[in-house]
């Protein structure tokens, strides 16, 4: 089966490549042609597309002339693998690009086509920031074009949103998207989709709803909003006035000070679970003995007290979330984000924020809910590109029927991979690491250090600060910075310290003398769930045949080996690790973490996709009577 799968993805490819350079001859042509009259021919082609599989020669001429375009607008040319993954996105396929080959090219060309359906199109990319900058680089052509293009961010207001869903082309957010989708959905007061899909094109209807209608996307960095972001639902909540609440959570906070872990009760960190022992449930039913109200009731006084539990072990400042002028404020464990409008939710922020002593916000109560899946199902045309697709390829095709194309690379890659490093402890880590910093500084050459959480790359800063080198810190506590921080990053003797917010889609260019240097040094220092954000973080050096450099450094304190590995095991490999066999080792315990947590997030995919046909199960009904 796998052979016939290799088999039909070759043909396919030898299919496009041949009819990429058709089209790469037509741009030879094309180009010779004035703007004025690039513009016109377009004009022309543009309402061969309104209908889905328009005549391959139409396809070859409005590519070409998109190319031409390209050039004399943006000084670009797309080469013939762009050309490719054109026509793939064009097919509906989920692409697998290397780093550094022209995504955002590639897309833009390809929202064209699909905005001459006359039919929204949104192409979605992980955060803000590659939302504005790929939209900004965009507007040029689809300004000459005639094209509206617009961009919906997080601090938009309802009537900014509304203005911007009405171009043809919307560069956003999945969150924010989505989010407007059910909005829109509860002022429809029904949970008709197809209604809603097709209402929202009716020019003039509904003029209280933001978006237009969904009907063609094209997902940025795919495999992290498909596949990553799906492991929990989108809930769209209104904040509901109870004071009542507000007192038990803080008093649930003040009787998990009465626990202790071990004795009471027992955290599964990967789960996000824990379990109380008789132990546990006997002392809080103790403690609440003398307290009136709701702690009579046992049932609801351990839940309480658990989602207590959950606050203080499940749930770390710096990692999971910050602390910023009273607010507990959520930060996405996959970009590395602050996200102000979210919430978790059944009262456990509430319990995060008595945990922090901060003002308990108003619970909040589900006025709708949709999984990623089910949401990115509703589309007429959903196609999609990220460097790292090729390991989820079969849970995109079994869950959102969307086939995977590897895109063969335009330059070689010229990146030097070194042996990966092991520790015992990180502190050793960070001793190794600040020698290697400084080795590398000695040589002129731009580094990048990647970690996992907040919490390390400032203790990482106090290291370099204390040694006097200077140093770039980018997280979510200063994510106003990012743009100038990742211009700059490709600088000779740069050090950039950043969390995964410098990991998917940014674009590190590199200056003469770094280039000449060996190009950016990329270390990881310690390895994600999942080894997609790995090879992202990786991807951020030599892009575009430029020279770089990667290395991935870890111990065994990191919290990945921690939750996965028992202890007994890891002692076991405490004496060898300064071998080459103990190393290696180690390593396999690292891919075998790798792949328990990655296990164990494609069952919680499951659960929510399980959980929307539940539902759609229960709420159906007959119309006719």
């Amino acid at each position: 089966m796998l052979a016939g799968k290799i088999k039909r993805r070759s043909t396919l490819l030898s299919a496009f490549s041949q009819q990429a350079s058709e089209i790469q001859s037509l741009i030879d042509q094309y180009s010779l042609l004035d703007t004025e009259e690039i513009s016109h021919s377009l004009v022309a082609l543009s309402p061969h597309f309104i209908k889905p599989n328009p005549p391959r020669s139409v396809v070859n001429r409005a590519i070409a002339l998109l190319g031409a375009a390209s050039l004399k607008i943006l000084a670009l040319r797309p080469h013939t693998e762009q050309i490719i993954a054109i026509l793939g996105l064009q097919n509906g396929y989920i692409l697998e690009m290397d780093t550094g080959e022209g995504k955002t090219l590639v897309s833009g060309l390809a929202s064209i086509l699909l905005a001459w359906r006359k039919r929204p199109c949104h192409v979605l990319t992980v955060n803000d920031y590659l939302a504005t900058r790929d939209k900004a680089f965009l507007s040029p052509l689809t300004d000459f074009l005639g094209i509206s293009c617009g961009i919906v961010i997080s601090e938009d207001s309802a009537e900014q949103r509304r203005q911007q869903y009405a171009c043809e082309i919307v560069y956003t957010t999945s969150q924010e998207l989505l989010a407007d989708f059910l909005r829109d959905r509860i002022l429809l007061r029904r949970g008709d989709s197809h209604a809603y899909h097709i209402l929202g094109q009716i020019s003039g209807y509904q003029p209280a709803l933001v978006t237009r209608g969904i009907s063609s996307v094209i997902v940025d960095e795919v495999d992290s909003i498909l596949i990553d972001q799906a492991v929990s639902p989108l809930i769209i909540a209104a904040p509901g006035e109870n004071k009542f609440l507000e007192t038990l959570i803080s008093e649930a906070n003040d009787i998990v000070r009465h626990l202790e872990k071990h004795t009471h009760y027992s955290v599964f960190t990967k789960q996000k679970y824990i379990q109380l022992n008789h132990s546990g449930i006997d002392k809080i039913l103790n403690v609440t003995a003398e307290m009136a109200g709701l702690w009579q009731n046992s049932r609801k006084a351990i839940e309480l007290v658990e989602q207590a539990i959950k606050a203080k072990e499940l749930y770390i400042r710096d990692k999971d979330y910050i602390v910023e002028d009273d607010k507990v404020i959520i930060v996405d464990e996959f970009t590395g984000r602050k996200m102000p409008d979210r919430s978790w939710s059944l009262g456990l922020h509430q319990a995060v924020e008595a945990k922090e002593s901060v003002t308990i916000t108003p619970p909040n109560e589900t006025q709708e809910r949709m999984s990623y899946q089910k949401f990115f199902r509703l589309f007429d045309h959903t196609c999609g590109v990220s460097g790292t697709v090729n390991e989820v390829a079969n849970e995109l095709w079994h869950i959102y029927r969307l086939p995977v194309l590897k895109i063969p690379r335009h330059k070689a890659c010229q990146r030097t991979v070194h042996t990966e490093k092991v520790f015992k402890t990180k502190a050793e880590k960070w001793r190794f690491l600040v020698e290697l910093i400084e080795q590398t500084l000695n040589k002129q050459q731009p580094l990048l250090i990647g970690t996992r959480t907040i919490d390390d790359s400032e203790q990482i800063a106090h290291l370099l600060e204390a040694k006097g080198l200077p140093y770039q810190l980018l997280n979510a506590r200063y994510s106003e910075e990012e743009a100038d921080i990742i211009s700059k990053a490709g600088s000779c003797g740069r050090i950039t310290i950043a969390t995964n917010m410098a990991g998917r889609g940014t674009d590190i260019k590199l200056d003469t003398v770094s280039f000449h240097n060996g190009g950016l040094f990329v270390i990881l220092t310690e390895f994600h769930d999942s080894p997609r954000i790995d090879r992202q973080l990786a991807g951020r050096c030599a892009r575009q045949g430029d020279p770089g450099c990667y290395l991935a450094i870890s111990s065994f304190e990191d919290e990945l080996i921690q939750q996965a590995i028992p202890t007994y095991i890891r002692r076991i490999l405490y004496s060898c690790l300064n071998s080459s066999i103990g190393q290696k080792a180690a390593l396999m315990l690292f891919a075998r973490a790798q792949r328990k947590a990655e296990k164990q997030a494609y069952r919680q995919r499951q659960s929510v996709l399980s959980h929307d046909l539940q539902m759609k199960s229960s709420l159906s009904f007959n119309a006719e009577y």
